[in-house]
C-alpha cells in the first residue's frame, strides 16, 4: 500500500507541472501579452516587495484604461532574492513561450541569465543595475538609473567637497563592488587616500566593530553603497556610532521607509537620484509614491505594454520600438535609449531635511 500511495503521488507531481506547463503555453498563444514580475516577495531583500508592488499595480490599472481589460497581464514571480531562482523562473516559465516578457531586478541577476538569453524573449532588468549589463543583440535592456550615472554624481561630489581621505562599506554583489571599484579608483586618480573597506554581507546585521575600527583614522569620506537589511544597518551603525564626516551613498537611501522612519540618520546622509520628472510630479507624487523605489519597474510594464500593443505582438517589432524610445516621458524621467541597450538619465546628490528629500545647492 505504501508503494501504491508512494506512486500515486509521483504522478500527481508530474501531472500537475504538465498541467501547469500546458496552461502557461496555452496563455501564450491566446493572444494576452504576459508580463513576468520576478521580484522578491521572499528573502533578504523583500523589503523592496511592497514599493514593487505598488509601482506594477499601477502600470496594470493604467495600462487596462488604455487597452482594455484581459489585452495585457502582469504577473508576479518570486526570485526568492535569489538569481539561481530568477533563472529557474526563466527556463520553466518563460522560455520558449509566445507573447511573454520578463522583468527582474539586480545586474548579477542579469549576468547570470545573459548565457541562456536567445533573443526570442524581450527581458528588462531595474532596481540597483551596474553599467554594463544590457545587451540588444540578447533583448536584455536596462531601464533604470545605472550605477555608472550615479558614480559620475557621487565621485563629482566628492571631488568638489576636496576630501582627501575616505573609507568605503561595500555589498559583496557585483553591484557593490564595481560601484567600490569606481569610487576608489576615481578618488586614488585624484590624490586621495582610502583608508578601509568593509564588506557588506546580505545577510550580516553588526559592522560597529569593523566601523570603530575605521573611525580611529577620521577619513573626510565615508563611501557607502549596497540595498537591503544588512546596507540600511550599516548606514545606521556608521551614524550612531558618531561619524561627523560626509556621509555619501547611492540610491537606495532615498527608499521612503528608509529615510521617513530615520530622520536623524538620514540628515547625515548625501545620496544620488534621478531628477523627477514632470509626469511624475503630477500624476504620482500626490499618490505618496517615491520616483526609485516605483518609477522604474512602472515604466519598463508600461513600454513593454506600449511596444506589444503597437506591434500586434511581434518581437522585433517590439524591439526596434524599445531600441526607438527617445525622450518618453516617463515616471523615471526623460527616457532614451542608449545603442547598448540601456537608458541615461540626469541625475542630482539629495539629503533629507525635515523628512523629505531635497537636492543639494549647486553653488
Amino acid at each position: 500500500m505504501k508503494k501504491i500511495l508512494i506512486v500515486l503521488l509521483v504522478v500527481l507531481c508530474i501531472f500537475a507541472i504538465s498541467w501547469n506547463t500546458y496552461q502557461e503555453k496555452m496563455k501564450s498563444e491566446s493572444g494576452v501579452f504576459t508580463i513576468k514580475a520576478v521580484i522578491p516577495l521572499t528573502g533578504p531583500l523583500s523589503i523592496y516587495a511592497g514599493d514593487l508592488k505598488k509601482g506594477l499595480d499601477l502600470a496594470q490599472r493604467e495600462i487596462d484604461t488604455k487597452y482594455g481589460l484581459g489585452k495585457v497581464k502582469i504577473e508576479l514571480e518570486d526570485s526568492a532574492s535569489n538569481p539561481s531562482t530568477v533563472i529557474s523562473v526563466y527556463q520553466q516559465k518563460i522560455a520558449g513561450q509566445k507573447n511573454q516578457a520578463m522583468v527582474f531586478i539586480y545586474s548579477s541577476t542579469a549576468r547570470a541569465l545573459k548565457p541562456l538569453l536567445d533573443g526570442s524573449v524581450i527581458s528588462v532588468v531595474t532596481a540597483a543595475a551596474g553599467s554594463n549589463v544590457a545587451d540588444t543583440d540578447k533583448k536584455l535592456y536596462q531601464i533604470t538609473l545605472t550605477l555608472k550615472d550615479m558614480m559620475s554624481s557621487i565621485n563629482a561630489f566628492v571631488e568638489k567637497k576636496g576630501a582627501k581621505t575616505a573609507s568605503i562599506m561595500y555589498s559583496t554583489d557585483d553591484y557593490g563592488v564595481e560601484g567600490s571599484t569606481s569610487f576608489r579608483e576615481y578618488f586614488q586618480n585624484n590624490g586621495g587616500q582610502i583608508f578601509d573597506e568593509i564588506p557588506i554581507g546580505m545577510t550580516e546585521a553588526d559592522f560597529r566593530l569593523q566601523i570603530l575600527k575605521a573611525l580611529e583614522k577620521n577619513p573626510e569620506v565615508f563611501f557607502v553603497i549596497g540595498s537591503g537589511r544588512s546596507y540600511f544597518a550599516a548606514l545606521t551603525q556608521l551614524v550612531s556610532l558618531g561619524y561627523k564626516g560626509i556621509i555619501i551613498t547611492d540610491y537606495s537611501a532615498t527608499w521612503p521607509d528608509f529615510y521617513k522612519n530615520n530622520p536623524e540618520i538620514s540628515e547625515h546622509i548625501y545620496s544620488v537620484t534621478s531628477v523627477e520628472s514632470d509626469n511624475f510630479q503630477e500624476k504620482y507624487k500626490p499618490l505618496g509614491m517615491n520616483v526609485l523605489s516605483i518609477a522604474p519597474i512602472y515604466d519598463i510594464a508600461v513600454i513593454l505594454a506600449d511596444a506589444y500593443m503597437s506591434s500586434n505582438g511581434d518581437v522585433e517589432k517590439m524591439t526596434a520600438y524599445i531600441n526607438n524610445l527617445k525622450d518618453y516621458n516617463g515616471a523615471l524621467g526623460k527616457l532614451t535609449m542608449q545603442p547598448q541597450g540601456n537608458v541615461h538619465l540626469q541625475t542630482q546628490i539629495v539629503t533629507v531635511r525635515n523628512g523629505e528629500l531635497v537636492p543639494v545647492d549647486k553653488d
